[in-house]
């Protein structure tokens, strides 16, 4: 049987679309003020981004749930509904209204009575991975949709990611407190970190010693290893761990001063690496939360224009895991700039 989870996922994270007034300039267009504005959205990335939702919109299983290559999978769903949510889009109203409605029966009808959300009859090697972006999904609704078990489904999957830290204060692919690897751990911080923000009860001694296993994970050429003291470092394992830390309130750490610089001295390398869509994914939140907002400006314009070179003619990406993994992980890239998901908000 294959298997398959966001760790595959990992080796190999209003009414329609809107633009905010962060991303534009006022000043008349070819006018020197606005030479001198960095631009996130261009037309090309704007209709790069509304051809991947209909190309998502019309990939939507009749269950409301997203295919991964082998089937049903809770962590492709989740990051699908995200890429709605993250371009202005909400449940029960607009364009893709029924898609994230759907969606988000899918996902409820999947929280199990443990807290864990799961897709049982999927293809899983561990369903950590999928329960935290679940949980950040939900997360991310709640205050956007009225339906009344979002917060005890939030509150009781929070549980099951306490419960399972280990003692180095990092988390594995199955609901137990054993072992740990950065992936897997950065998937519980953000989904943790989402939680809390809307209001959840979550421990701050979980989120003290997830930090310190992620700093341990950190090397000092700055990048992050897959495990402390094991493995190599990896432009997709520095911008999670980046990231991670990022959304915890440790913006001027050394790990994530190295770390930052790792990613712009790497910039458009991992183009050919099977984790490119996963890597871009937490890179761009990475850089776009630096202190140092230079960083972002150096870094996503060349990542955007390779993005967009490698959409397909459906509005899609592709990736061994499938295209609706990797265009859920392109929108969440590009759409920074509509800076509609709480969690990745400066």
């Amino acid at each position: 049987m294959h298997r398959i989870t966001l760790a595959t996922l990992a080796p190999v994270l209003f009414l329609g679309l809107t633009r905010p007034a962060a991303a534009q300039s006022a000043s008349p267009p070819g006018s020197e003020a606005q030479r001198d504005t960095f631009i996130e959205l261009t037309p090309a990335s704007e209709q790069a981004i509304q051809n991947a939702l209909k190309y998502l919109a019309t990939s939507q299983l009749p269950s409301g749930a997203f295919d991964s290559r082998y089937g049903p999978n809770m962590g492709v769903t989740s990051l699908a509904l995200l890429a709605f949510l993250a371009t202005g889009n909400v449940p029960e109203q607009g364009q893709y209204a029924e898609v994230l409605d759907r969606g988000l029966n899918w996902v409820l009808a999947n929280a199990q009575p443990s807290g864990l959300i799961h897709y049982e009859d999927g293809t899983s090697h561990g369903p950590m991975y999928e329960h935290a972006a679940a949980t950040l999904l939900l997360s991310e609704v709640y205050g956007m949709s009225e339906r009344p078990e979002i917060p005890a489904a939030v509150q009781a999957a929070v549980r099951v990611i306490v419960n399972a830290q280990n003692d180095e204060g990092g988390w594995r692919y199955q609901p137990f407190n054993r072992d740990a690897d950065i992936s897997v751990t950065v998937m519980q911080i953000l989904a943790l970190r989402g939680a809390q923000r809307a209001g959840m009860v979550v421990p701050a001694e979980t989120i003290q010693r997830a930090i310190k296993y992620v700093k341990r994970c950190a090397d000092r050429g700055g990048g992050f290893l897959y495990q402390t003291g094991s493995g190599q470092p990896n432009y997709a394992r520095t911008g999670a761990g980046v990231c991670s830390l990022e959304v915890c309130g440790d913006y001027d750490c050394d790990e994530v001063r190295r770390g930052l610089d790792y990613l712009i001295a790497n910039i458009g390398q991992d183009v050919q690496n099977e984790h490119y869509h996963y890597g871009t994914y937490y890179a761009a939140q990475a850089v776009y939360q630096a202190k140092d907002e230079r960083r972002w400006q150096q870094w996503f314009p060349p990542m955007r224009d390779q993005m967009l070179g490698q959409q397909e003619s459906a509005g899609c990406w592709n990736t061994g895991v499938g295209r609706e993994y990797a265009t859920s992980m392109m929108v969440l890239a590009l759409a920074i700039p509509y800076r509609c998901l709480p969690i990745y908000q400066r």
